[in-house]
């Protein structure tokens, strides 16, 4: 194979591969990311050592060369970077070889729980980076590499030069970096900051503001490419339907689409005038009802029940919201079926809260207080469920709760309508607890 055909390469093929580079064979062991016709990223071997290979597909060394060139000069001012080992020029290809450090993405590491001392690292690399004239434009966990021998920043392609000594510039990237954690994570982390920030000696007022604005803006824009072709979601077309699959699924992607079938032998959940709920012991399947000219606007103008509860679900799951994260969506456009949807989630193993309101009163408040505490990080985020009643919030048999029922849920940027629908949630989870307190 040539990086001509390996171009070509679409999200799913992430089969292992071979490509000569510089007159040896690199072997791509593992695609870590790919970007059709743009880039491919992969980890292998190359000259029989381990490498990552970054692959710039019709380049002419307008992202290979400059970031091979900033490695090699944060390498020289001894900031913990992979090592620079070839930069070859294929035609209008660029592949650039990259030393391969063990360990793992801080973003995998945090994942077991935050951590202040490794967080209190990853801050003063930053901060050492800024010190030295750099920023890193695209600062998120997953771009830092924890190993033995220490932290590592892995990523320089969209490292840029500070002209100067600017205050600013770091508060700015700081911000940026809060915002890429998940939820519960966030404020733990902006305090972490701002401490920090205090022991630079830089001003900290605004930051929280900042973050919030950013946080809402990434919100936003993660909302909108769930319709798309993207690394996380395929959209197929078919003459009747369109059909949205969660790429991490794709394997089980005819399983998947068996189940949306009225021979699937599902068992009934709910039937309703609206929706339809099957399921089995691993999956829950939601057919909506919204046929006639309704329906069928409410699909073309994006705001179909499934296309709500589709979207909705990739964003909350994005952000570390425990609700079920949706694994296909099927839209019909023509034809009998216009205007329905059918969408497939996994199946969250536990019992209503209402059910533990009647049953269990203790146990019920301990769940109570943590709903709160979701409503609160939902308000910074511009969440809103849109319908917050104790029945669409399951607890598991460990008292983990999943918030399900996401077709009436929103994103808001802020302003009026966001604040309502947050307070219009709380209000509505609080009748719940009224009348279960009044009925006790």
């Amino acid at each position: 194979m040539n990086i001509e055909t390996l171009s070509t390469r679409q999200w799913e093929d992430e089969s292992p591969f071979q490509v000569t580079v510089a007159g040896a064979t690199f072997v791509g062991e593992q695609v870590l990311r790919l970007v059709p016709g743009k880039r491919l990223v992969a980890s292998g071997t190359w000259q029989g050592q381990p490498v990552v290979a970054k692959i710039f597909f019709n380049d002419g060394g307008q992202h290979a060369r400059p970031e091979s060139e900033t490695l090699t000069m944060l390498a020289e001012q001894a900031m913990p970077v992979p090592g620079v080992l070839k930069l070859y020029q294929q035609g209008p290809h660029a592949v650039l070889l990259l030393e391969k450090l063990p360990g793992s993405d801080l973003q995998t590491v945090l994942g077991a729980g935050f951590d202040p001392e490794l967080v209190g690292r990853m801050l003063n690399l930053v901060w050492e980076l800024f010190r030295l004239g750099w920023v890193q434009k695209d600062l998120h966990p997953g771009n830092f590499m924890v190993s033995e021998a220490g932290l590592y920043c892995i990523d320089a392609g969209e490292m840029k030069r500070v002209v100067s000594f600017d205050p600013r510039a770091l508060k700015n990237n700081l911000a940026l970096l809060a915002v890429q954690f998940q939820l519960p994570f966030q404020q733990p982390l902006i305090r972490e900051i701002k401490k920090a920030m205090e022991g630079w000696g830089l001003n900290s007022e605004g930051f929280d503001a900042s973050c919030q604005r950013l946080l809402r803006r990434r919100v936003i824009k993660a909302d909108r490419k769930w319709t798309r072709n993207c690394t996380a979601v395929s959209v197929e077309l078919q003459p009747d339907r369109t059909v949205y699959l969660n790429r991490q699924w794709r394997e089980q992607a005819d399983e998947l689409l068996a189940l949306c079938e009225p021979s699937s032998g599902l068992s009934l959940i709910k039937e309703g005038r609206r929706v339809r709920v099957t399921g089995n012991d691993q999956w829950v399947v939601k057919h909506y009802h919204s046929m006639g000219w309704k329906g069928r606007l409410r699909q073309k103008l994006g705001l179909s029940h499934g296309m709500t509860s589709w979207r909705r679900g990739l964003t909350w799951s994005l952000l570390g919201v425990p609700t079920p994260e949706p694994v296909l969506l099927v839209e019909f456009t023509q034809g009998e079926q216009a205007g329905q949807s059918i969408i497939v989630c996994p199946k969250f193993s536990g019992i209503r809260l209402s059910e533990i309101m009647e049953t269990h009163r203790n146990n019920a408040s301990i769940v109570a207080d943590k709903v709160r505490e979701w409503l609160a990080l939902f308000q910074w985020a511009g969440l809103s469920h849109g319908d917050m009643k104790a029945q669409n919030i399951l607890v598991s048999a460990g008292g983990e709760i999943c918030f399900i029922d996401l077709d009436a849920a929103s994103v808001r940027d802020g302003g009026l309508l966001g604040q309502g629908g947050n307070k219009k949630d709380r209000l509505r989870f609080e009748k719940n607890w009224g009348q279960f307190r009044a009925n006790s």
